[in-house]
């Protein structure tokens, strides 16, 4: 779908990102990537035996960084498209060459600041963006997964021809955007995330609370949440924003009925 923009410089929201991932309680691997450019932040959740799913969403991430890098005068339509269309031909080239990967994939969320006060919500599987605006929380991805089986996905990334859902979504200084996987989702309702994300506290603090919540209700899946605040109407979008990536330290699982009091620490020296 082709823009003609209008007169004079589009006033791009500044946007600033945080996030968080664990292993949760059960699993032995975190399989969840997440990762961020100057103007996209992605969440994928990968799936595959011997690591497989780790290296999908990994790989997922790398592709995606470059392809958003390489094309930021595409269309943000286009260009979401092909940054996931290009993972996922990435993901069945890798898997096709080693033989422990084959069958392997992967979810993935991405919102692309596209601009005039919007941004463009893009995914394939089950991994989530919801929007928060003035107390009411909205989810704007769509889940591939079948009506009744909701633990079975109908589209994964390396997992035969996938159509990305891509949906243009309104944004105002003060909203908040979260990406998460289904660690996240399917242990934790929308009132819960709606009252953390309402809640008191940074950005920072409120992936966290996420993480524990999911945590404290079983934590049976990895779990990764990034939240994504407009902060205004300045021309900076992602770039120059202050990063506030903070992933999980892998350690002990506390005893029963004990939830982690401080469950993620910043990354120091990532990027």
């Amino acid at each position: 779908m082709k823009r003609h923009r209008r007169g004079g410089p589009a006033a791009t929201p500044s946007l600033r990102v945080a996030s968080c991932t664990h292993i949760g309680m059960v699993r032995e691997h975190n399989e969840d990537a997440h990762g961020h450019g100057p103007d996209w932040a992605a969440v994928a959740d990968g799936m595959g035996g011997h690591r497989a799913g780790e290296v999908a969403s990994q790989l997922t991430l790398k592709v995606v960084a470059a392809r958003m890098a390489r094309n930021r005068g595409m269309e943000p339509e286009e260009r979401a498209a092909d940054a996931i269309l290009r993972a996922h031909d990435a993901i069945l080239h890798e898997a096709e060459s080693v033989s422990e990967r084959s069958g392997m994939g992967t979810t993935i969320v991405l919102l692309v600041n596209a601009g005039e006060g919007r941004v463009l919500v893009a995914n394939v599987g089950d991994s989530r963006c919801y929007r928060l605006r003035a107390g009411r929380i909205e989810a704007f991805s769509v889940d591939d997964n079948l009506p009744l089986r909701h633990d079975v996905i109908t589209q994964a990334l390396g997992i035969r021809r996938v159509v990305p859902h891509i949906k243009e979504v309104s944004v105002e200084s003060g909203d908040l955007f979260l990406l998460c996987s289904d660690g996240l989702t399917g242990e934790v309702h929308d009132d819960r995330i709606k009252e953390i994300l309402t809640g008191p506290g940074s950005a920072d603090e409120k992936v966290r609370k996420l993480v524990a919540a999911a945590n404290e209700h079983g934590g049976l899946d990895n779990i990764t949440a990034s939240i994504v605040e407009v902060a205004g109407t300045a021309e900076a979008s992602f770039r120059g924003a202050r990063r506030q990536a903070v992933s999980m330290r892998a350690a002990p699982r506390p005893g029963p009925g004990k939830a982690r009091s401080n469950p993620c620490e910043r990354a120091r020296g990532r990027r």
